[in-house]
């Protein structure tokens, strides 16, 4: 059975960190989305990519675009809000 595939909506806070390691510890496949390629989440072994855009706070819009795009392919099953991404997500 293939692993559940899920986008995280930000990994640069600490609780972005923790989510990643519980949910890779559960056996997960995690990505996360991030303003900057090098925050916190970026550097948990548990996370297999790091979609860099401009931030929901900075941008809004191409925040949303962005994730749009993403799941349009059909790549991810979940997207976790971790933060204040939930307020766009629940607008939208």
């Amino acid at each position: 059975m293939a692993k559940t595939k899920i986008l995280l909506s930000e990994g640069s806070s600490l609780s972005a960190r923790q989510t990643i390691t519980a949910l890779g510890m559960a056996g997960y496949s995690v990505d996360i989305c991030s303003s900057d390629r090098f925050c916190i989440g970026a550097f948990s072994r548990y996370v297999n990519k790091v979609h860099v855009f401009p931030s929901a706070a900075d941008n809004p819009q191409v925040y949303m675009d962005n994730i749009y795009q993403l799941l349009k392919t059909g790549a991810y099953d979940v997207l976790l809000p971790t933060h204040e991404q939930a307020f766009l997500f629940a607008a939208h």
